[in-house]
């Protein structure tokens, strides 16, 4: 793979670091060795972590959409690869975190951009993520490989060692086999089954002697059927001939009994047509009557419904009235009730203002003013009568408070009067307005009684309205009462006369229909009398015999050739037998051909087996990874370290794996026992070595590698070691390039191209 061209739009990295919503790399001019240089925190991990084509950043947690903030993010990647360009691109909408992938292989388009298809394409192109990120890319923080258990590192060994071939190997010997088990047990059912037929012999000679026998009794009682079958077909032909002159008689009473049923649903058509006409009559004979009593029930009733009239217009006058009345009476109550609202409030100021009066402050104040200066008078009495000071303050103070005191007590009587003329009319006002609220009380509630009578009284005479609506809703019928009763008359006197008359036509018609009707029963009658009843069961009595004749004579006939079928039959079962003992050998040898095939497969198998060649493969690797890691380590460090794999503990023989570093003077020292520096490019050793070999059994041409700040914990001597540690590496492997970050000048400057990252960019030197 070398990278031709890096676009990203809406990565987060980017947009921290160099402060970019979107940036773009043309890579294709450039290989080698190719530093990232620059501070931390400017996008270098971000760039190297998206050099490929995988949906993930090598270095990070979480899927890719966590790495991005637009809608329409994007990561787009060209290269080219064993001959072939590829442009892979990936759109990401960070608010619903979905995503679609593209590929193109010479500008034709090779997915959909589902990411399900995007990322089975990659991989079968590159291989899986955890192969490529334990090779070709070295991420910032991966897994070392001192850190693998042996069963991981085994399923890593698996993976570049292309060992699915031996696995499909593996399951193709096992379905053979099973195939081949599958048939030698039909062969061995077979077998089992010739081997029966073999101790039959003896009784399928007996059956076929008893089934001759049985042949010549069949063939006698063939005949006897056959003439009692002759017999009652005779009988049959002159029973039928009687049957077909009582068909004659009996189609004519037929057509008579047609005849009279035809004039019997004619009369009765006639009969329910006058039914249905005379039954209209009567209906409309009674709908007239009920129609007169309602004429007579409402002019019986005239005088009370017109009286009822007057007297609800009446009410209704006297309801409007009372209603006029009760809104006076609310508005008169609803009055009031402000009023004593207002009353209540202002009588509720004047007792929070009494209560002010009770404890007055100005006068506290001043009786708290003379009793100060009566303490300062009490400094008079302590003095000596001898003592004629007029400096002393105290003496001074006492003097002073003695001329106060006269003054401040005036001004505590005048306060005192003051409070108590306040507080009486204070008084006064509470009693004035106590006295007004009592007023409106006596009034609303004698407003509240006005209002519930009126109430009560619309109440009352709705109610008699409402009795004299059921009478008064008839009074517009009155009007035509009278002339809708002499016309209901008239027509009462029609329908009455065309009843009549419809009736009489129909009697008329009856009678001569009935005597036709009876006329046709009584030929009936004659005919039926020289109807034999008992042909057609003489008939079927003889057709049932002859059915069970012919039954019988077809039994016999089966039965007859089942037997011969028999005999055939048994007569090839003995030449069968004859013939059964060499097939039975045939299929013994073709069985032990076929046990033999399916032994051949299990061998397959097992040598395909994890536990066979798979695990010798596994196993031969380990020499040729520390072999490769150990030229890289003479061609940069020269002999002083070497590395070699130890996979099983000497004493116990379980499965182990260490990694042991051999010195210059033979001595074997753990990986994890040596300093830093010395860990890190004996592990960087191991994993290009593993990288090489990934190469080399994969057949995928990788011509491009990266990596990410490996040479954090070397001095700058051995760091510089380590970028020869790639060249050394570049060369073996026929790689064209190699990406990495560093922060140590001396490595970045033994570069053959360097990326600068800073505030203005990324520019490519």
């Amino acid at each position: 793979m070398e990278i031709k061209r890096l676009k990203l739009r809406g990565f987060i990295g980017i947009k921290e670091g160099l402060g970019l919503d979107e940036v773009e790399l043309d890579l294709s001019s450039i290989n080698g060795l190719v530093a990232f240089d620059g501070p931390n925190g400017h996008g270098k991990t971000t760039i190297l972590d998206n050099l490929h084509p995988y949906r993930t950043l090598a270095s990070r947690s979480k899927s890719l959409q966590h790495h991005v903030f637009l809608r329409d993010s994007s990561k787009e990647l060209i290269f080219t690869f064993q001959g072939d360009e590829y442009r892979t691109l990936i759109k990401i909408d960070s608010e619903s975190e979905r995503s679609e992938g593209f590929v193109w292989k010479n500008g034709e388009p090779m997915t959909n951009g589902k990411v399900s298809r995007y990322d089975s394409y990659i991989a079968n192109l590159f291989g899986s993520q955890n192969l490529f990120f334990s090779s070709v890319f070295c991420a910032q923080n991966s897994e070392k490989i001192s850190d693998l258990t042996t069963g991981q590192l085994k399923k890593l060994f698996s993976e570049f060692l292309r060992l699915d071939q031996l696995i499909e190997h593996e399951k193709t010997s096992n379905q053979a086999g099973n195939i081949i088990s599958g048939k030698v047990e039909t062969i061995e059912r077979e077998i089992q089954e010739l081997r029966g037929k073999l101790k039959d012999k003896d009784v399928v000679t007996q059956d076929l002697e008893s089934k001759k026998n049985n042949l010549k009794k069949a063939e006698n009682d063939l005949v006897i059927t056959q003439e009692a079958l002759k017999q009652n077909d005779d009988k049959l032909i002159k029973s039928r001939e009687l049957l077909t002159e009582n068909n004659h008689t009996l189609i004519k009473i037929k057509d008579l009994e047609i005849d009279r049923e035809r004039l019997a649903i004619e009369l009765g058509t006639d009969r329910l047509q006058v039914e249905k006409q005379l039954k209209e009559f009567r209906e409309k004979l009674t709908g007239i009557n009920s129609d007169i009593k309602d004429c007579e029930a409402l002019l019986e009733n005239e005088c009370e419904i017109r009286n009822a009239a007057a007297l609800e217009k009446k009410l209704s006058i006297q309801v409007d009235e009372k209603t006029n009345e009760l809104d006076i009476v609310r508005e008169e109550l609803s009055k009031s009730t402000s009023e004593l609202s207002v009353h209540s409030q202002a009588l509720t100021k004047l007792t929070a203002y009494h209560a002010s009066l009770v404890t007055d402050n100005k006068t506290l104040i001043i009786e708290g003013k003379i009793k100060a200066r009566r303490d300062r008078m009490s400094a008079l009495e302590k003095k000596a009568r001898s003592c004629k000071s007029k400096t002393c303050s105290f003496i001074v103070g006492a003097l002073e408070a003695q001329e106060q005191l006269p003054e401040l007590q005036k001004k505590l009587a005048e306060q005192k009067a003051e409070t108590a003329k306040l507080r009486t009319e204070c008084e006064e006002k509470s009693n004035t307005i106590n006295a007004e609220i009592d007023n409106i009380k006596k009034y609303a509630e004698a407003k509240a009684r006005q209002r519930d009578d009126l109430s009560s009284n619309i109440v009352r005479l709705k109610n008699e309205i409402g009795k004299l609506k059921n009478l008064t809703d008839d009074l517009p019928k009155i009007e035509g009462a009278s002339s809708k009763k002499t016309e209901l008359k008239k027509q009462k006197e029609y329908v009455t006369s065309e009843g009549t008359k419809a009736r009489d036509q129909w009697n008329s018609r009856e009678e001569p229909k009935l005597q036709q009707i009876e006329q046709l029963r009584k030929k009936i009658n004659e005919l039926d009398k020289t109807v034999d009843d008992k042909i057609s069961e003489r008939i079927a009595d003889i057709e049932d015999k002859i059915y069970d004749l012919n039954s019988e004579k077809a039994s016999l006939e089966k039965v007859k050739s089942l037997i011969r079928i028999e005999i055939i039959s048994l007569e090839n079962d003995l030449e069968s037998i004859e013939l059964t003992e060499e097939k039975l050998k045939s299929l013994e040898t073709k069985k032990q051909i076929l046990l033999d095939h399916a032994a051949d497969w299990r061998y397959l198998k097992d040598a395909c087996s994890k536990d066979g060649l798979r695990a010798l493969e596994i196993d031969s690797v380990a020499p040729v990874i520390t072999g490769y890691a150990n030229d890289l380590l003479i061609n940069t460090f020269g002999p002083a370290h070497t590395v070699k794999f130890r996979t099983q503990d000497e004493e116990t023989l379980r499965e182990i794996f260490d990694i042991l570093v051999i010195r210059e003077d033979g001595s074997e020292v753990l990986l994890d026992d040596l300093s830093g520096g010395e860990k890190v490019w004996s592990l960087k050793a191991l994993r290009l070595a593993m990288t090489l070999i990934a190469k080399e059994k994969s057949g995928k041409n990788f011509l491009t590698a990266l990596a990410d700040e490996e040479d954090g914990s070397l001095d700058v001597e051995n760091a510089r070691n380590f970028i020869s540690l790639y060249r050394a590496f570049m060369k073996s492997g026929e790689f064209n390039t190699i990406y990495y970050i560093s922060h140590k000048p001396d490595c970045v400057s033994m570069a053959d191209h360097v990326l600068h990252f800073n505030n203005n960019g990324i520019t490519i030197h």
